[in-house]
């Protein structure tokens, strides 16, 4: 089955093939990246606020890498950053298809941003080999907050 979108503009078309044992292949014909997961998460940043009052550095080093705390501990809206960053891992393991299941922890998904590059996206462990199940080969996330949210969008692509 071949799939063309906007008929009256060149747009790249995919083929679809069905293997023998069922499973459908897709392969773009005419150069670019299919997405293959998207991801969406809204925090509330009190409820990360309460949760860092109960439990303090014990969940920060739970749940992000060093990388992340180096980026979010001297910056005055660190709190913030942190939600951002929470919100963005659980968005990337929506967009993996998986969310919490199959062994994928918090830190197997890293939020890196250098310099004033956009962030993107680190994998490890689980997520790692998800990923790569998948033919992941770029990911894009954006990141927003504001007082009292933050906010994560994932895009993954093949």
């Amino acid at each position: 089955m071949r799939v063309n979108y906007f008929r009256d503009e060149p747009r790249p078309s995919w083929e679809f093939q069905y293997t023998t044992g069922g499973s459908l292949n897709r392969r773009l014909t005419q150069g670019g990246h299919v997405i293959v997961g998207l991801g969406i998460d809204i925090v509330e940043v009190r409820r990360l606020a309460d949760a860092l009052g109960r439990h303090g550095d014990r969940l920060v080093d739970k749940v992000f890498t060093a990388g992340e705390r180096a980026a979010c501990d001297p910056r005055a809206d660190r709190l913030l950053a942190f939600a951002a960053r929470f919100a963005a891992k659980e968005a990337c393991l929506k967009a993996l298809g998986t969310g919490w299941a199959e062994g994928l922890g918090f830190r197997d998904v890293e939020v890196v941003r250098e310099g004033n590059r956009p962030p993107h996206l680190v994998f490890h462990g689980a997520a790692a080999r998800r990923a790569e199940a998948l033919g992941v080969v770029r990911s894009h996330v954006s990141l927003t907050h504001q007082p009292g949210t933050a906010a994560a969008v994932v895009v993954l692509e093949d």
